[in-house]
């Protein structure tokens, strides 16, 4: 059952509507702050299943040195709730540390831990020469060290939702455009072709009618071609300062995966993409 594995990586294909490439820019000035927490209930539905609520992913931002280097510290969590948890135990846990000065990458650490399945990552990111030291393992045998050719477009994905959040957006894609940008997934680097479906005003249960902008992703080759049908995320991101991810469904080989925001809180300015008043309240 990975397909918490495939939630935690859609999350952050929520804010690719910019543009292709990151510009560096201070993390101070864009579309978050340390403190912001962001909570997202996981259900599943399949043949078994109609609707089911399975674990919550949840988000955070703080302040770390890393090696001397002033950061943000991202921190993501997946977790089974209780009723889940008798199926099967998770607990997926990711953090990555973007430098304050220029909001690029420095450090990535993964630990996946889902049934029976282990792996961990961990990237160490050398932005003088392009490249990144992709450390991975499965289960407790020995770790691989790949070395990866890497630019501006290519991070893991937890640095890609929030340097991409940070970006100063503005809805430049024409409807119907698409582009594609790599994310490192364990010794690889991935590719995934996103098209913006334009606004749309929709009702999401637990938070209400709002103003929103739709992405449909798809993976596809470093060229941007995308591949065989099948391993589509369709996003919904608030339409307003914040671009918070609200709702995302993605289908799995054991059915249909959903995220909603349930809970937030720190946020850097009000929400103001709430069409009807919002159901959801920031926490306290």
């Amino acid at each position: 059952m990975r397909f918490f594995y495939t939630i935690l990586s859609a999350l952050v294909l929520a804010l690719l509507v910019d543009n292709q490439s990151v510009s560096a820019q201070p993390l101070a000035s864009g579309a978050f702050a340390p403190g912001e927490s962001l909570t997202y209930t996981i259900s599943f539905r399949s043949k078994v299943l109609i609707g089911a609520n399975i674990g919550e992913v949840t988000s955070k931002v703080t302040t770390e040195s890393v090696d001397g280097t002033p950061a943000w510290r991202i921190s993501a969590r997946a977790v089974t709730n209780n009723m889940a948890r008798v199926i099967f135990k998770l607990d997926d846990r990711l953090n990555t540390w973007l430098a304050t000065s220029d909001g690029l990458p420095v450090q990535f650490a993964q630990d996946i831990n889902e049934g029976s399945w282990r792996t961990a990552a961990r990237y160490y990111y050398d932005w003088n020469n392009d490249t990144a030291l992709a450390r991975y393992r499965e289960m407790d045998g020995p770790w691989k060290d790949t070395n990866l050719d890497i630019d501006s477009t290519i991070r893991d994905y937890v640095a890609h939702f929030y340097s991409l959040r940070n970006s100063n957006i503005v809805n430049t894609m024409r409807k119907g455009e698409s582009k594609r940008i790599g994310i490192i997934l364990n010794d690889q680097i991935q590719y995934i072709s996103y098209t913006y479906l334009g606004p749309e005003e929709k009702d999401i249960t637990g938070i209400g009618k709002v103003r929103t902008i739709k992405l449909e992703c798809q993976l596809a080759l470093p060229n941007g071609e995308k591949l065989a049908e099948g391993n589509i995320f369709y996003l919904w991101i608030s339409n307003d300062r914040n671009y918070i991810p609200l709702y995302i469904e993605t289908p799995t080989r054991y059915g249909v995966a959903k995220a909603r925001l349930s809970n937030y809180s720190g946020l850097k300015y009000p929400w103001e993409s709430v069409l009807l008043g919002s159901k959801l309240k920031a926490e306290k």
